[in-house]
């Protein structure tokens, strides 16, 4: 039996076949049902166009739930960026599309009002639907979702803050069905990490949604629901009530985190909930009301009364009382109407005290601001209003002339003002002081001399005139008791002597700071108080401790001692410090740092500044520290003068070396000076050019050209600088040790870097795979690499360690196509390696990886590969396995070369490399290749900047060589030969082919109906003379035997050899009207075409199947 059974065993297996693609759609579908959704798309959807369409099969796509993937990835801050919810939204629209109108679930976040409308059209029997944290979901979308899927049953909108409560009143309307409910906020924890992330909109955290009114909606609109969560709602304890009352059949209700409701509202408000089953209840002892009910039982010693708002309002006033002003504000004011208006009583507004506000706060740099300034202002007015002009103390800072006018106007009882640090207050409010409140008794202005670095604060020049200060108090306050005076520098001893003589009856005096005043002085001043009980002296004895004397020395002995002893007193000149000799001012300088020679020594005279000049202080220009010392990236940083003014420090140090620089530090420069170092520094071994938007290849190639002893080089978060430069710096740096290509974290980018440095379609792609290519190819002495958040894959790894064998340190941080094997594979290789930063190895959405790609058969990966252009071929696929790469050689794959949408695509400022020998080499390298591959096959050529050497396949139909200065007859000619298939023909701006050529194509290429022989326009001709440098050919632009192209005989050869054209363009061309006449009769099958001449009317009459012509601008030629 066993035999028999294992003899229909190896049977059975002989027979099974390995192409899954031959099951049917039925099994198929049953197999793919057990998937999820990012199995399904990331697995068999890619293997062949069958296994696609069964995964595009309307019952498997009636589900669309991403929940699972967002809740086990990491990486959260991705998610808020505009690329990640386009994604989302392409999702979301192609599972409607595969659906047929069939979805019936749909759980997405990050979501937008488009694929959300996209639904509510398409999907009218959508019964769940989650939203949840999609800030772009608004009204517009949601009343189409409540008008058109009334089968509604489940419904989560959390922290979709934009989301109002009339879109839930629709929802109730229309949605009878709806059992399921969530209107979940964020915890202030989670908004407080998402306000770090730079995608996250500052005013999307701040929106406070109103949990009164939601409750009311969901009470009067909802009676059928079942399922109720309010997360963190700030909802009341009878708006809770109200909600009960009306959703009675509630079986789960969630209220954690709804700070406003206290533990006697809850069990009240579920009272009438009988067939409640769980509640989950908010932490009571965290609520705001139970918190000031527990601290007013702690200051009443009395038991807790359950409702506060009952008490007398004599009560209430005698708890208010205790309170600081802070306090009132803070907490009793926001309760309710009743509280507020208790706390606004006149009684309590006798003093408005932020003394101790201002003293407990650590952040004295916004009080300057004007913001800061009018919130203060407006607490001042409040505070006058309230007291009904009964406001008798008044100490605040930071006030202006506004509020103290105010003031001075409505309360003429003020006993007390204390207004320190107030730029913004003038005589003007003073003035109005004096005469509207008489029974002023204390009065403080002081404080004036500080924070000189605070941006805000304009007034510190401002300085006291001490003795006539001294003369005003004695005229007018006679009757002082207590005077502070504090830093008056100007103070002198007479002025003090009067001022004791005429306020006799001071009982405290603070003289603190006042450097005029001499012991004596002080010591005769006072000896006038009879009732002085408290001095504070200015500090005599500094000088006197240090020499170990009498504090009461007198100054003018001290003086002659000094002088005895050659000593100088600290306000005197020290000796001649400009006849120090150049060597000693040179060893003096070289001990200080760049930035305090610049802000110092080279300010004294011309000695100095020469010296700081001197080639030996200037062999290293590094900023790098100054930048990293400074907060965050400030916003002047990316302007253009910020740019200049860095250009300009750099080129100084440049022309101060003489050429010896030898390391340069830098941020926001530009190519103007990195070129200017190149040029005049070739033995520069350091260059850091982080963070440098219009640093391009331009100038880099010239440092790699001309600084061969580079050893280090940061081209850290400069996103123009492209691969080929790398490429070019390994091929002529042969010292470099250190390499830095660090790219941004998305969520550490500030609010000042400008959007369009990171969305800039012109500039160039960093492709991690051909940098790691590039780096492994040409620097094998590499010891430091670091290459955060790039976008290699483990494939690119590999190859890089395999050339890079001597690494010491590696940091990869940030790179997430990574995995933890591929790494671990890569640096067994590296036996010098000391450390290395490995990345987090989590996918952007947190779904499972498909299958082993490298395993895929041919005919799938020619199918899948069919779909991508030549660069992306080029650039991606063919580096990650020989399988690839092979497959990517296919000559089904290379029967089309066509790099013209590449040239469109890139800037202008970059084409002057095109003109380059090297470019062309590569051009005519990648060519050939391409030939190669295609073995024969070939049909299709569309390039530029090509050269004669390149071009030769028998079975080519299109061919254009536009802008190839080095495609002469010698190789069209051959074209002409053995290219007998051709069609269509572009050589626009291909200046060295001449009209025997164009005869010879026309003789021996019968099938041709395309020609294109343009000319370039004046202007761009101009932008090339301009642009060029050495690279492009003079020949090209200036010798007037190519600029004059002899349009009449092109004419005459198309009209005599080209009857079959279709197809003719002839822009900026010279030929006259008698020249085109006879091309049109030559070519009286044309239908199309772009002419350059006047008089056409008669010349296009025998074209009898012409639908289009351009025809130039007459008034222009004319002028």
């Amino acid at each position: 039996m066993n035999r028999t059974r294992s003899a229909e065993t190896t049977k059975m297996g002989s027979t099974l076949h390995p192409d899954w693609t031959e099951l049917i759609r039925e099994c198929l579908i049953d197999i793919f049902s057990r998937l999820s959704m990012g199995k399904r798309w990331n697995g068999p959807m890619l293997v062949c166009k069958k296994w696609m369409n069964v995964c595009q099969d309307t019952s498997l796509n009636t589900i669309l739930d991403l929940e699972a993937e967002f809740l086990t990835s990491t990486d959260t801050t991705y998610w808020w960026s505009p690329e990640f919810e386009e994604k989302v939204d392409t999702t979301i629209r192609s599972v409607v599309d595969q659906s047929q109108g069939e979805l019936r679930e749909l759980r997405v976040r990050h979501c937008t009002n488009q694929s959300l409308s996209y639904v509510a059209e398409r999907c009218p029997n959508l019964e769940v639907l989650w939203v949840k944290y999609s800030p772009k979901v608004n009204t517009e979308s949601m009343k189409k979702i409540a008008l058109k899927c009334t089968k509604l049953k489940e419904l989560d909108i959390s922290c979709s803050y934009e989301i109002s409560c009339e879109c839930m009143e629709l929802v109730g309307t229309n949605c009878k069905n709806l059992q399921v409910l969530k209107r979940n906020l964020m915890q202030p924890s989670e908004v407080a990490r998402l306000r770090r992330y730079a995608y996250v909109k500052k005013q999307y955290l701040s929106v406070e949604t109103l949990g009164n009114v939601d409750a009311y909606t969901i009470g009067r609109h909802m009676h059928q629901l079942k399922h109720l969560e309010l997360r963190n709602s700030t909802l009341t304890d009878k708006a809770f009530a109200h909600l009960c009352k009306r959703c009675s059949n509630l079986e789960y209700l969630d209220l954690v985190g709804s700070r406003y409701l206290t533990s006697v509202g809850v069990a009240n408000g579920t009272s009438s909930l009988k067939n409640l089953k769980e509640i989950k209840k908010p932490d009571f002892a965290a609520t705001l009301k139970d918190t000031w009910q527990n601290h007013f039982a702690n200051i009443m010693g009395s038991r807790l009364h359950h409702d506060w708002s009952e008490l007398a309002p004599e009560c209430l006033l005698d708890i208010f009382s205790r309170l600081s002003m802070g306090q009132r504000w803070n907490g009793p004011m926001l309760v309710c109407k009743t509280w507020m208006n208790l706390c606004q009583d006149p009684s309590f507004n006798t003093v408005l005290d932020l003394e101790a506000e201002f003293l407990s706060s650590p952040e004295s740099f916004y009080w300057w601001s004007p913001e800061f300034e009018e919130k203060v202002d407006s607490t001042i007015r409040s505070a006058v209003d309230q007291s009904q002009g009964s406001l008798t103390e008044v100490r605040v800072r930071h006030c202006t002339d506004k509020s103290l006018s105010y003031v001075a106007e409505r309360c003429p009882n003020l006993e007390i003002l204390w207004v320190k640090y107030c730029p913004k207050v003038t005589d003007v409010s003073m003035r109005k002081i004096a005469l509207n409140c008489p029974k002023l008794k204390e009065l403080d202005p002081s404080e004036v001399k500080r924070l000189r670095h605070c941006t805000y604060v304009q007034y510190l020049s401002f300085e006291y005139h001490g003795d006539i200060e001294a003369d005003t108090i004695v005229r007018h306050m006679s009757q002082l008791k207590h005077l502070e005076l504090r830093l008056f520098s100007s103070l002198t001893d007479s002025a003090i002597v009067d001022l004791c003589e005429g306020c006799s009856n001071l009982e405290y005096l603070d003289l603190f700071g006042c450097g005029r005043l001499t012991s004596k002085g002080v010591t005769k001043a006072i000896s006038k108080l009879k009732n002085l009980k408290v001095i504070k002296k200015p500090d005599f004895d500094v000088l006197g401790e240090a020499l170990g004397m009498d504090v009461e020395i007198d100054l003018e002995w001290l003086n002659k001692l000094f002088e005895e002893y050659d000593v100088v007193m600290r306000w005197e000149l020290g000796p001649d410090w400009t006849e120090l000799t150049q060597e000693c001012l040179l060893d003096i300088f070289s001990r200080l740092s760049l930035e305090e020679r610049w802000t110092g020594p080279m300010f004294v005279c011309k000695t100095w500044m020469n010296g700081c000049q001197d080639p030996s202080l200037n062999l290293v220009f590094d900023l790098e520290t100054k930048f990293q010392s400074l907060p965050g990236s400030l916003s002047c940083w990316w302007s253009p003068e910020f740019g200049d003014k860095i250009d300009s420090v750099l080129r100084s140090v440049v022309d101060w070396s003489q050429g010896g620089l030898k390391e340069v530090r830098v941020s926001h420069c530009t190519d103007s000076s990195i070129s200017y170092v190149a040029e005049r520094c070739p033995n520069l071994e350091v260059l850091s050019v982080k963070y440098c938007p219009k640093v391009t290849d331009d100038s880099m190639l010239k440092i790699a050209l001309m600084c061969p002893n580079l050893k280090e080089l940061d081209i850290s978060f400069s996103y123009k600088i492209s691969c080929v430069c790398v490429d070019m710096v390994g091929k002529s740096c042969k010292s470099i040790q250190t390499f830095k290509r660090n790219l941004m974290d998305p969520a550490e980018v500030t609010k000042y870097v400008p959007s369009n440095y990171m969305e800039d379609p012109s500039i160039f792609l960093i492709y991690g795979n051909i940098d790691a290519y590039v780096i492994g190819k040409h620097m094998h002495q590499l010891k430091h690499l670091e290459l955060r958040f790039s976008t290699l894959s483990n494939n690119g790894l590999a190859q890089l360690c395999e050339g890079c064998s001597n690494l010491e340190y590696l940091d990869l941080c940030g790179c997430n196509k990574l995995t933890s094997d591929g790494v671990t594979n890569s640096i067994s290789n590296l036996k010098h390696l000391k450390e290395i930063k490995k990345p987090t190895y989590s996918t952007i959405m947190g779904w499972a990886l498909g299958p082993d790609w490298t395993d895929l058969t041919r005919e799938c990966l020619l199918d899948i590969f069919s779909r991508l252009s030549l660069e992306q071929r080029c650039i991606g696929a063919m580096f990650i396995c020989k399988t690839w790469m092979n497959a990517c050689q296919d000559p089904s794959l290379n029967s089309v070369f066509d790099l013209e949408t590449e040239f469109q695509s890139l800037p202008c400022s970059t084409s002057w490399w095109w003109w380059c020998p090297e470019f062309g080499d590569k051009i005519d390298a990648l060519l050939r290749s391409v030939v190669n591959w295609s073995q024969g096959g070939l049909k299709e050529i569309r390039v530029r900047h090509c050269t004669d050497h390149s071009i030769s396949c028998p079975n080519l139909e299109v061919l254009w060589v536009k802008y190839c200065p080095q495609v002469t007859d010698e190789s069209m000619l051959n074209i002409a030969l053995m290219c007998p298939k051709l069609k269509e023909l572009d050589i626009s701006c291909s200046y060295e082919i001449s009209c025997a050529c164009v005869e010879m194509i026309g003789v021996y290429c019968k099938s041709i109906e395309t020609f294109k022989r343009n000319w370039m326009d004046l202007a761009e001709v101009w932008r090339l003379q301009r642009t060029r440098f050495r690279f492009v050919p003079p020949n090209d632009l200036d010798d007037p035997s190519i600029v004059l192209i002899f349009g009449n005989i092109d004419a005459h050869v198309i009209g005599k050899h080209m009857h079959q054209l279709k197809h003719l363009e002839l822009r900026f061309s010279t030929l006259s009207d008698k020249s085109l006449a006879k091309l049109c009769k030559g070519c009286p099958h044309r239908v199309s075409g772009l002419l350059a001449s006047d008089g056409l009317t008669s010349s296009i009459s025998n074209l009898k199947d012409l639908t289009d012509i351009k025809k130039p601008n007459f008034t222009a030629l004319i002028i």
